[in-house]
């Protein structure tokens, strides 16, 4: 078995320069802050955000449903700063090439020219 390795955390000051680096309107940057404060907000794996498709969001609700260990299905509550950058997302998202992809998280060669 390997040993764990302990995770440092952001501080503060790093923290909020990651956040301000995804404020733009671009479809990247908007995906980005999506995917940061909903793993911020909701505390999900990586694995389980990696793997969200856009009929798992709920923004009504403020809910998200993953896959998680052992294949169980389970319903993750975000807060409104999530919710408000998914929403901004979303609305960038139907606008690209490869929108009716029903994976959430779509890539860059998926931006429309």
């Amino acid at each position: 078995m390997l040993p764990e390795q302990e995770m440092s955390a952001l501080r503060a000051e790093e923290l909020m320069a990651l956040l301000r680096s995804y404020e733009g309107k671009e479809f990247i940057q908007r995906r980005d802050a999506a995917i940061i404060f909903l793993f911020l907000d909701s505390g999900i794996r990586r694995a389980e955000l990696a793997a969200l498709q856009v009929d798992d969001v709920d923004l009504d609700h403020r809910e998200v449903t993953v896959l998680g260990k052992g294949r169980r299905t389970r319903t993750v509550a975000f807060g409104r700063k999530a919710a408000w950058a998914l929403d901004r997302y979303l609305t960038e998202r139907a606008r690209q090439r490869q929108a009716e992809d029903p994976a959430l998280w779509l890539g860059e060669k998926a931006k429309v020219p």
